[in-house]
């Protein structure tokens, strides 16, 4: 998904391609947001928008 030009990955918690970018109370910071209301994870904030993209999308290994 591309929002503001950036490739967004889908939610890591839920899988949801209902992402989207959001300024807290007109703060300088941004935050990523999951539409589905049964997840509703949010983060990473304070990164501005480009790191907070890059936070989002990144994806650890889950070791067994």
């Amino acid at each position: 998904m591309k929002i503001d030009g950036y490739d967004l990955k889908p939610c890591p918690f839920c899988g949801s391609e209902n992402v989207w970018i959001d300024r807290k109370n007109w703060e300088p910071y941004l935050v990523l947001v999951c539409g589905n209301e049964n997840c509703s994870a949010n983060g990473p904030w304070d990164l501005g928008q480009s790191g907070a993209v890059e936070r989002w999308n990144e994806r650890h290994e889950v070791t067994p």
